[in-house]
């Protein structure tokens, strides 16, 4: 939850998880949802005679955002500092590989997973009583975030799924 976040996390982030959410609650019910591992990242798994085994599942959670696992890994192996420079690729990613195409249901899809990424690891940092600074991810992560929301809709019902 954002409100556990207030006050100990810096403001700016703060304001960049009011405002993803403020965008997206137009749309949340057309935002599709399932399971995802939650945590899935090479070191969370690895192939084997052609299979893919996949470990560490306490993260797992049946109401993510379609997408939420492809971002995650994804976002695993690129540094931190240059995040921001993948979403162009990440929402054309998700819209190909899950939306039909359809650009903004990924962007709405890119940018709840990343709020919902950002709030989980600055909770966890809070519940482990470690400044929220040390979560060396979080310039990144809010950068992508920032430039997600900044994105111009590309047609259609655009990131609040109401009409452009």
């Amino acid at each position: 939850s954002i409100a556990l976040l207030r006050g100990a996390v810096e403001a700016d982030h703060v304001g960049l998880l009011d405002r993803a959410l403020e965008i997206l609650q137009p749309a949340a019910t057309a935002i599709e949802v399932g399971l995802a591992h939650g945590d899935f990242t090479p070191w969370n798994s690895f192939m084997q005679y052609g299979a893919l085994y996949v470990f560490d599942w306490e993260y797992a959670h049946r109401n993510y955002p379609v997408g939420f696992d492809y971002v995650h890994f994804t976002l695993s192996t690129i540094a931190p500092d240059v995040q921001c420079d993948a979403a162009e690729r990440l929402v054309e990613d998700l819209a190909r590989l899950f939306f039909a195409g359809d650009r903004d249901a990924a962007r709405r899809a890119l940018l709840l997973s990343l709020a919902l990424h950002a709030a989980f690891y600055l909770r966890r940092q809070l519940e482990a009583g470690a400044p929220t600074s040390e979560w060396q991810a979080a310039a990144g992560r809010f950068a992508l975030i920032r430039t997600v929301i900044e994105m111009a809709p590309r047609g259609g019902a655009g990131l609040t799924g109401a009409p452009g």
